[in-house]
């Protein structure tokens, strides 16, 4: 059945923008001499160390993205009907993910186990089967229910943040150095090498669609939704905003190519309960329900 490749694919998604907007950003060259007392924000390469430690030692955190900036053609659409916003909510190690549009959970993995909102089921479950079925009434069957994917859960659809926090940094710094071997040629021939070899950069591979764009090292210091940030920003309307804490600068806002990712809930989200057996139902059990369907609708 194709239903959990179409959920899926939109989440992993998410994820993996998320992290571009992170990764994309490298921070400038070197900042200038240290002061007794220094005024306003760091530099950026005085913190991006403390960042990216902070994130990959944290125990949780809550990614979010505006669907229109995030969404891929009518698929992505259908996946999150009128949601504005998706967001990905987890654990870093992956214990737990719950995936939500517009603050309602749509898709929950906990453990081993994945299970998905009735009412997105309903949606792609009525779509390849046009009326043959009373979407109403079908939604209506649903309504409360999750359905259980989690045999046909691969290690492909799984969601890590911590993972994902990983990779940024690697990629944060893989274009940093690129940053500083600008205009060496043998960096240069190096890099057309890789590509004849059928490599790409991490700026240019199908994971990361985002060219990377070097932040000024200089930042100011803002106040959003009541918080304290330092944002670094370039002339082409890329920014980082972080929390203003030299100790745990967790990234709050990234932009980055005109799509924004926002990080909120770091070491707060909770592990979701698992849904009540009454309300779980299985392929089978959905498979069952839309026979009944096309049967009384004949």
């Amino acid at each position: 059945m194709l239903m959990n490749r179409r959920i899926v694919r939109p989440a992993v998604t998410l994820t993996a923008l998320s992290a571009f907007a992170l990764t994309s950003c490298s921070g400038g060259g070197g900042g200038g001499e240290e002061e007794d007392e220094p005024q306003g924000p760091p530099t950026l390469s005085d913190i991006d160390d403390a960042m990216w430690d902070a994130m990959e030692s944290a125990d949780s955190v809550t990614v979010e993205g505006d669907m229109g900036e995030i969404g891929e053609g009518e698929d992505f659409q259908e996946f999150l009907g009128d949601s504005g916003t998706l967001s990905v909510s987890g654990a870093m190690d992956g214990s737990f993910t719950v995936i939500s549009g517009d603050g309602e959970p749509l898709m929950m993995m906990i453990g081993d186990e994945a299970f998905v909102d009735g009412g997105i089921t309903a949606s792609l479950a009525a779509a390849p089967m046009g009326d043959a079925i009373d979407m109403d009434q079908l939604e209506q069957e649903l309504e409360g229910k999750w359905l259980d994917l989690s045999s046909e859960m691969g290690s492909d659809d799984e969601i890590d943040l911590g993972e994902m926090i990983a990779d940024g940094r690697e990629t944060w710094e893989e274009g940093a150095e690129e940053d500083d071997s600008e205009g060496d040629d043998s960096a240069s021939d190096e890099s057309d090498s890789d590509e004849s070899n059928g490599e790409s950069s991490s700026s240019s591979s199908d994971e990361n669609p985002f060219n990377s764009s070097s932040l000024e090292e200089e930042g100011t210091e803002e106040e959003r939704d009541g918080e304290s940030v330092w944002a670094y920003s370039d002339d082409e309307g890329n920014e980082l905003a972080v929390r203003a804490d030299e100790d745990a600068p967790y990234a709050v806002e990234v932009t980055n190519d005109g799509t924004t990712a926002r990080f909120t809930e770091w070491n707060e989200v909770d592990e979701p309960e698992r849904p009540a057996d009454d309300d779980v139902m299985d392929q089978q059990d959905l498979e069952s329900l839309l026979m009944d369907l096309m049967t009384e609708s004949q």
